[in-house]
């Protein structure tokens, strides 16, 4: 059979990656949160001196399975040029070329001596987690600002991160030769702005402080138009609208426990959520600990005033509206309004507030006025009480702030509870961890006289109820198609067509994907379905090369770079050669990471991006989008925090079923939710034991991924390497069945991470029993167990068939499935 790809055979630039890389300019342009400034920015176009490892060697994403291969990236450097700037330190931009291009060949050698030496997956996993760090460059002299010729510098700091190691305590500050360059610039620049380009927070001790440093940028990694969003805010074309999803501290020693985490830990592969519900800003506001800058902070060219226009309560919805005014006089720009709520306290301890809402305002110019309206549901607000198994909300006054930051709120209504309630009901999740954590009480909150006062009653509430006993089974079309398949089809539909990183599997192709769904059913009954990674975009290859005679289709670039690092001979072999061939095109649109993505605090913005991956999905044959990332942001030195959203679960949810919502918009093209769950650290990822409450387990680490499938839709979720609680998630069928099936509503597929379930780790034979659906890659170490349990009666054949079934339906559901099929029947 002829290998079908729908890469395209000509090279030219499409209408469609103009309208997606102008979206992802939008979207790093309102990601781009200003920390400081006294004035000096916006700057006029003119000459500027640019300085720093960022300005050529921006980092437009983290490392590893969230990076995206796009036509083309745009620098600092070129973003300022574009923007009408003239660059005047080009001296020290090309002494920084060459010593960066030295120090990265010895590297190379490195990295290539140890792959040559790797005898195990430990060995692997080692290299994967493994980055160049980019050298400071040498100190800027006065000769430099002598020709420079202006009065204006630019200093990017740049830090990479990604899967496979946490960042270092020293990764989180600046170093010394950074400080005195900086230091350099502001004593002898009349204006200097420093850009941090980094997917996490920074330790800003000795740098916030240096007099003469008139501004401070936090410009993320943000994709493709890095460069022409910088440029395009600091230039004052756009007015910064970004907020941080992350409490800033001022030093790591004020992250909680962080003495213990990963790699720090005494027993490493025990991790220990002593912290417990306390999690980020709600752990430092209730401490009474004041943090650099707080979650939800972000300033802007002009400024704005909140006015509260009213509350409604129905039932148990609150809905306000807030009338935002731009009270400036000269810019434009867009406000961010967020809405907190104090719980009661009770025998449950609480936080002092907790994000419940928000909105982004139109953009405002000069005196202009627009209202938005924030709304939530108090259930969704509800606490887990593990002596009843169920959420309650407790007695007592609901105190509800709105404002622009979590340190800058001011209360707008109090919703009165006079009786307890049960919310909802739920069923135990199983581990054999206890974990001791903090006590922490914090003070009311203060309430004016004149606020609003509403009385809710149990009435009101209406509650959740779900039925546990699994014994009700919807109909399905699909239980057929399987009683005419044997026991062997349906392992085969449970597994993955294994890894493919040079050789590209089944008779349907999408070249640098991350893997396809069997093609191995006999009379091709089933057509296979394509996976690529995310969350910044679809990773998978720009070009690759189909030989005329066999199909065969090989790339011509490494799919991911940490392949980079190969032997030039093993390169030869695995690559492709385009004089032999057809040359394949895959442009995909390379986005703001997933911090930056919600940064925005812009729901639009983010069902946008949704609906651009979406249609590049549909265009290249993708059925499965392996993101968004939805892990929290338990601790700033988590090395894929870039991919995830925030340490809030709030916005990280509603943000990720904006996403999930928009690619759903093209019925048939699914996401994965990952990694599900308290994922929260990279160092001995597949080993180490999250062990968390029930509690904080529920309220911090699940609650997004409910939210992102019952306001999303999300039709897949992957499970993490990690264990939680002694047990492994894809093994844990109190979390997969009861809580995400149960609970949750979910009805969709439940997949592995990528070798989860090699020996010595989870079993496969387990996670089916679980309700892990799909095993991924797909490897003989999985088929082998899986066959052996049937033929020994230690895997129940029903469990097989439910899991093969949520399969199977997906795959003939999705937009892929059908088109396959049809194009089969014409054959």
């Amino acid at each position: 059979m002829a290998v079908r790809t729908k890469a395209s055979t000509s090279p030219a630039e499409t209408q469609r990656e103009r309208d997606n890389r102008d979206l992802s300019r939008r979207i790093a342009e309102e990601a781009i949160v200003l920390l400081k400034n006294d004035g000096a920015l916006p700057i006029a176009p003119g000459k500027v001196a640019l300085y720093g490892m960022g300005v050529t060697k921006t980092i437009y994403g983290g490392s590893g399975s969230g990076e995206v291969n796009a036509r083309k990236y745009i620098n600092v450097l070129e973003g300022f040029e574009n923007a009408g700037f003239t660059v005047t330190s080009k001296t020290w931009l090309q002494d920084y070329e060459n010593d960066f291009s030295a120090r990265k060949e010895a590297f190379l050698k490195e990295m290539t001596s140890s792959f040559l030496k790797i005898r195990s997956g430990a060995d692997a996993n080692n290299i994967l987690g493994k980055s160049f760090i980019y050298p400071s460059g040498r100190m800027v002299t006065e000769a430099d600002v002598k020709s420079s010729d202006t009065d204006t510098c630019v200093y990017v700091l740049s830090r990479q991160s990604g899967e496979g190691a946490d960042r270092k305590p020293e990764d989180f500050v600046f170093l010394p030769e950074e400080i005195r360059q900086i230091e350099f610039c502001a004593a002898n620049y009349e204006k200097t702005i420093l850009v941090i380009n980094v997917g996490a927070s920074m330790d800003l001790t000795g740098v916030d402080t240096i007099e003469g440093l008139n501004a401070i940028v936090y410009m993320c990694q943000l994709g493709e138009e890095s460069g022409n969003a910088l440029a395009n805010v600091l230039s004052g074309r756009v007015s910064p609208s970004g907020h941080l999803t992350d409490t800033w501290v001022q030093n790591y020693a004020q992250v909680p426990f962080g003495d213990r985490f990963s790699f720090m830990s005494p027993d490493p592969l025990e991790q220990n959520y002593e912290e417990g519900i306390f999690v980020g800003y709600r752990y430092y506001q209730t401490a009474g600990i004041t943090p650099r800058y707080p979650f939800g902070y972000g300033l802007s060219y002009t400024t704005f005033a909140l006015d509260i226009a009213g509350t409604e309560v129905f039932r148990s919805i609150v809905t306000t509206r807030v009338k935002v005014t731009n009270t400036g006089d000269q810019y434009s720009g867009k406000a961010v309004v967020q809405g907190y709520l104090s719980l009661p306290a009770g025998k449950l301890a609480k936080p002092y507030q907790q994000l419940v809402a928000f909105a982004k305002s139109p953009l405002l110019g000069p005196g202009e006025s627009a209202e938005v309206e924030l709304r939530f549901d108090l259930r969704d607000e509800s606490s887990y009480d593990a002596s009843v198994t169920a959420y309650i909300l407790e007695p007592g006054d609901y105190i509800y702030h709105i404002g622009d930051a979590s340190d800058n709120t001011r209360v707008a209504a109090v919703i009165e509870l006079p009786e307890p309630v049960l919310v909802e009901s739920a069923s135990p999740i199983e581990g054999n961890r206890t974990v001791r954590e903090i006590t922490l009480q914090a003070e009311p909150a203060t309430v004016p006289e004149d606020t609003p006062r509403f009385t809710m009653t149990p009435k009101d509430i209406h509650p959740i109820a779900h039925d546990f006993s699994q014994k009700k089974r919807k109909f399905s079309p699909y239980i057929e198609a399987l009683t005419i398949m044997d026991q062997q089809d349906w392992v085969e539909l449970v597994l993955g067509a294994g890894m493919h990183f040079f050789a590209y599997k089944g008779n349907f192709v999408v070249p640098g994907n991350a893997a396809n769904t069997t093609s191995r059913l006999r009379g091709g009954q089933v057509p296979p379905v394509s996976l690529a990674d995310g969350p910044a975009g679809l990773r998978i290859l720009e070009e690759s090369v189909q030989y005329p005679i066999t199909g065969k289709v090989k790339p011509l670039k490494n799919p991911i770079s940490i392949f980079d690092y190969l032997p030039e001979v093993a390169s030869k072999v695995l690559l492709g050669n385009k004089k032999f061939g057809t040359t394949l095109y895959q442009y995909a649109t390379a986005f703001p990471v997933g911090t930056a993505v919600a940064q925005t605090w812009n729901v639009d913005l983010a069902e946008a991006f949704g609906i651009a991956v979406s249609t590049e999905m549909s265009e290249y044959g993708v059925t499965f989008w392996l993101a968004p990332g939805m892990n929290i942001h338990r601790n700033p030195l988590c090395g894929r925090n870039f991919e995830y959203y925030s340490e809030d679960p709030m916005l990280t949810g509603a943000i990720a079923a904006a996403v999930c919502k928009g690619v759903g918009s093209h019925p048939g093209n699914y996401v994965t939710i990952k990694h599900f769950a308290a994922n929260n650290q990279e160092f001995q990822r597949n080993k180490a034991s999250s062990n968390v409450s029930e509690r904080a387990f529920r309220e911090i680490y699940l609650r997004p991924f409910k939210r992102a499938i019952r306001d999303g839709g999300a039709k897949a979720v992957m499970t993490s390497y990690n264990p939680v609680n002694g047990i492994y998630n894809v093994e844990n069928k109190s979390l997969l069945e009861d809580y995400l099936r149960g609970e949750c509503g979910f009805d969709g597929v439940v997949m592995t991470d990528w070798t989860s379930t090699t020996p010595g780790l989870a079993s496969p034979v387990k996670a089916i029993q679980a309700g892990n659906d799909l095993i991924m890659p797909g490897l003989i170490t999985d088929r082998i167990p899986l066959l052996l349990a049937l033929r020994r009666g230690e895997l129940d054949p029903r469990d097989l068939e439910r899991c093969a079934e949520r399969v199977l339906r997906l795959i003939m559901e999705s937009e892929q499935g059908q088109e396959q099929r049809k194009l089969a029947r014409k054959q």
